[in-house]
């Protein structure tokens, strides 16, 4: 949670609007529409794990300020990877920026990104899974927890605050023996045939996390996630990284008192319960899983101070467990943290005099915005800033000083670099338990794109049963692919003037399945400058305008505004099932427009304003995997 730079900034906040990004871009559908609590309950919960959240979120304590809205296509909310919307709660207008996009061809998606407003940042991640999107939302003062409900719907929750102003974990970690320093270059490459060691976390759950969290393993997933993006923003690779399970641990009872024995209840818990667990210890071993994160309900926070620990500080295969608290563990990145202490990561104040080990510790650092205002922000590691307090913005990053952050190094050469640590430890984290790794994909390519052409990317695949088969696919926002070759190598051709107008980025996707029918999935986006517009194919060849588009096009209502009817033109390529409907600003469908087998060609409808309210309107075009959304305003 982006805690209390407002205090720095004062009644001068104002002053900042001048420095701000310039966001000049037009969404073609909002992210959120907002659904009333009495129309979700009536139409929406039909499923029981709806109902059972609902209740839950009637006893949050902050269920006065949990608001429900509809989140809109991920193709139509966006426009050159940028985003607005306003604040659930605060009404604040918020920039989002997208960061990273994976998409797969059934239209579920991760996506990560940075939201900000004139003044501070935070970070967003959505996924949407099974008809659900879910996630986490946190900025500024304010921190969300997506819980994502049937017919994507979702509820944003306003996160508990954290107790005592603690950032996570107490300083009585005890440190593990100084790992072996791996000085050579992690990598997920088979080697000779042999697939290398994979690193596989398990995540565990006790019963009263299960009561009382409001969808624990929405949440875990989230969290995991917040750790691979973590590790992507510290450009760090773990090998073969994958979650093994989500699951409860039926018999593991949180320590209800602030000491036992002396020590802190989270320690004891640690120390003393969840190293020797025998249903916990079992789990790990039936799912070969290196790391193992328990997520609890203890309260410690409000008897110890704590809102996790992990066993030991450069852990070995015995220690290489962590507790995180459920109400703590998304605002404070806890998970993220946790885990970096078992690969070695140590608080900024914590063994700084440890021999030859000077760089492993979290990092804080200020970006002045006009002096003498400024942003103070901490990476994963950092627990307190000098005088105690913890009032800094944890950003999801690990120390490095190769990565830039508001324009600041996070990071400094020998003294904070936690990424260099994990990298360092990867492979002897990864070898804790023998196994063989999943299948893997990964793309080479240019980064940038400059100048109009065709540009090939390139795949390399580890483990796996050969022969491959391979799906090249690319995008120009993100969600909606159009599928190009089926070789080992893919070609993307970019050129003016073409069907699709750029939005910056060229995302390039690849799926791969193996001989035995497993799939994995890689992503890759190269930016655009310099050409206005890209067509994304394989073929090499130009499709000038006035001919038949390569892929399924919609176009926007004319008139728009409308107060009697309007022409809305589509075109298909091929022959297909189609179905073109409106709807209103709630996501209701109001009218069917079109819907049935149309053979390849041009075609055009009408809407009809007759008997509609005035206001704003969606129309929406399917086809297979293809889904886009226009806005339209009647004004009769």
């Amino acid at each position: 949670m982006i805690n209390s730079n407002y205090q720095r900034l004062g009644v001068f906040g104002i002053i900042f609007l001048f420095f701000s990004a310039n966001f000049s871009f037009a969404q073609t559908e909002k992210f959120m529409t907002e659904v009333s609590k009495t129309i979700l309950i009536a139409s929406k919960l039909n499923v029981q794990s709806d109902i059972d959240a609902l209740a839950k979120i009637e006893k949050h304590p902050n269920a006065k300020n949990v608001h429900f809205f509809k989140i809109g296509n991920l193709a139509n909310i966006q426009k050159n990877g940028l985003f607005d919307f306003n604040s659930p709660v605060s009404g604040k207008l918020i920039h989002a920026m997208t960061t990273r996009i994976e998409t797969k061809p059934n239209g579920e998606y991760y996506w990560y990104g940075t939201v900000s407003d004139s003044t501070l940042q935070g970070n967003m991640m959505l996924i949407s899974e099974k008809g659900k999107v879910y996630g986490h939302l946190n900025y500024a003062d304010e921190s969300y927890r997506i819980l994502g409900l049937n017919n994507s719907t979702s509820a944003f929750v306003p996160d508990v605050r954290t107790a005592k102003g603690t950032k996570t974990c107490p300083n009585d970690i005890p440190s593990g023996k100084i790992l072996g320093i791996n000085t050579g270059t992690t990598t997920t490459r088979s080697v000779d045939g042999v697939c290398p060691n994979p690193t596989r976390v398990l995540i565990l759950y006790t019963n009263k996390a299960l009561v009382y969290d409001l969808d624990v393993v929405q949440n875990a997933n989230t969290a995991f996630q917040q750790f691979t993006q973590a590790l992507s923003s510290s450009y760090v690779s773990l090998p073969n990284l994958t979650l093994t399970n989500v699951q409860l641990t039926y018999n593991f009872r949180e320590s209800a008192t602030s000491q036992v024995q002396g020590i802190s209840a989270i320690r004891y818990d640690m120390d003393y319960k969840v190293i020797t667990d025998s249903d916990i210890l079992s789990l790990r071993e039936s799912n070969k899983a290196d790391i193992v994160i328990l997520i609890t309900h203890g309260d410690y926070a409000n008897s110890s101070n704590a809102i996790g620990t992990a066993s030991q500080v450069d852990c070995d295969a015995a220690h290489a467990y962590c507790i995180v608290e459920d109400d703590y563990m998304l605002q404070e990145y806890v998970l993220a943290h946790e885990v970096g202490h078992l690969y070695g990561g140590k608080h900024e104040n914590d063994g700084v005099s440890t021999p030859n080990l000077h760089y492993p510790f979290g990092y804080e650092f200020k970006h002045y915005t006009f002096w003498p205002f400024y942003h103070d922000y901490a990476t994963l590691m950092h627990n307190h800033d000098a005088s105690g307090n913890a009032s800094f913005a944890r950003i999801l990053v690990y120390s490095n000083p190769s990565v830039i952050y508001d324009g600041e190094n996070a990071g400094v050469t020998n003294d904070y670099d936690v990424s260099r640590r994990i990298t360092e430890n990867a492979q002897n984290v990864a070898s804790f338990r023998a196994g063989t790794a999943p299948m893997t994909a990964t793309i080479s390519g240019p980064s940038s794109i400059g100048f109009p052409g065709c540009y090939t990317y390139t795949s390399d695949i580890t483990c796996g049963d050969a022969p491959y088969s391979y799906q090249w696919a690319y995008s120009s926002n993100g969600s909606t692919y159009y599928d190009g070759s089926t070789n080992t190598t893919g070609s993307l051709c970019v050129y003016p003037n073409s069907a699709y107008s750029s939005s910056g980025r060229a995302y390039v996707r690849l799926q791969v399945t193996s001989a035995t029918g497993e799939v994995a999935y890689a992503y890759y986006t190269t930016y655009v400058s310099n050409v206005h517009y890209i067509r994304l194919d394989n073929s090499g060849s130009n499709v000038l305008n006035g001919k038949l588009s390569s892929s399924v096009t919609l176009s926007e209502a004319t008139p728009n505004p409308v107060n009697t009817d309007a022409n809305i033109s589509f075109s298909l390529p091929e022959k297909q099932n189609i179905k073109l409907e409106l709807f209103n600003e709630l996501g209701v469908t109001v009218r069917l427009l079109e819907s049935g087998e149309f053979n390849a060609g041009e075609y055009q409808t009408k809407i009809i304003s007759d008997f509609l309210t005035p206001g704003l309107y969606f129309y929406k075009l399917t086809s297979g995997n293809f889904q886009q959304t226009k806005k339209i305003i009647i004004t009769k």
